[in-house]
């Protein structure tokens, strides 16, 4: 889907009639682009995975308040249509299926949302959001992340938030070269740091550990 969207914007509006995208790859993806661009291949959609998330963003803004205005936004997405066109991949069983599957799906997420605290749920219909959710909406946490932060509260200590900060998922995608080593030493080194951990400061969660001190304002030269 990435894919094609950066292809549709091939060309300057209003200034060009056509656009040209060139896509740059090895032999062996060849033609799963080729399929992709001549339409051969189908997008499907991967909403269901990651309903949760979308739906606490749409809670927060307003937009779904009970179980149908829910119903109404899922029939603005991409799996509404695909559902129609394939029904069978999203696990559906019958066409004439689809709009009772569509609101299962919602009710089945919207509790799980209410019994992990992140949404409140009236009388099973109407739903607000709560702090964890605006929390987590502003911030685009996870509903894992939010959960696992959330059972901190019980036994709350700086040293246990940190590391269970590091930890999250929402780091995973964060590269260190092998430059950042020789800063973490430093930082670890420093008086400033108040929380140093056992290890040498090789693993990606434990350089977020201390980078995060130092952007706190731990770390002192």
């Amino acid at each position: 889907a990435d894919i094609l969207q950066m292809i549709g914007r091939a060309g300057r509006p209003n200034m060009d009639s056509k656009g040209v995208a060139v896509i740059m790859t090895g032999s062996a993806n060849c033609a799963r682009y080729e399929n992709l661009v001549s339409g051969r291949r189908c997008v499907e959609s991967n909403l269901i995975g990651s309903m949760h998330d979308h739906l606490v963003s749409e809670i927060v803004l307003g937009n779904i308040y009970d179980v149908d205005s829910a119903i109404e936004w899922i029939h603005s997405t991409f799996l509404h249509i695909r559902l129609r066109r394939d029904w069978v991949h999203y696990g559906c069983k019958t066409k004439a299926e689809i709009d009772a599957f569509e609101r299962e799906i919602v009710i089945r997420e919207l509790k799980k949302l209410g019994a992990n605290g992140i949404v409140t749920l009236i009388d099973d219909e109407e739903v607000r959001s709560t702090v964890n959710a605006k929390i987590m909406s502003r911030f685009y946490l996870k509903q894992e992340s939010v959960n696992k932060l959330s059972c901190l509260v019980a036994e709350y200590r700086a040293s246990l938030l940190l590391k269970t900060i590091s930890l999250i998922d929402e780091f995973g995608m964060v590269k260190f070269t092998g430059q950042d080593k020789k800063l973490v030493g430093q930082i670890k080194a420093s008086p400033g740091t108040r929380y140093v951990l056992d290890g040498r400061g090789d693993e990606v969660w434990e350089k977020i550990f201390y980078f995060i001190q130092l952007h706190l304002g731990e770390y002192e030269e």
